[in-house]
């Protein structure tokens, strides 16, 4: 009897490892779509000759931000990593 008990014990803790896990990755997942918006927004508002100076036309910004493939493919942009924090 001790026994079974042990054991669904046991399972619950995996059951809530795996919840919190999810919940990390969610949590994570959500800080980088929202990082992304923040990016793609700051570039939106800048003007065209300032976007030409950092080589990128306006239809590029969300792809230049997201790391599609195109032009910019292989130079990802994150302003996050330019812009210091405060």
């Amino acid at each position: 009897m001790r026994q079974s008990t042990i054991l669904t014990m046991e399972r619950p803790r995996s059951t809530w490892r795996k919840l919190a896990h999810y919940v990390v990755a969610s949590v994570l997942e959500f800080r980088r779509h929202r990082r992304l918006r923040a990016t793609i927004n700051i570039l939106n508002s800048l003007d065209d000759r300032s976007l030409r100076d950092i080589g990128l036309g306006r239809s590029e910004i969300e792809g230049a931000v997201r790391g599609l493939p195109g032009r910019h493919a292989q130079q990802r942009v994150d302003l996050y990593d330019i812009i210091p924090r405060e």
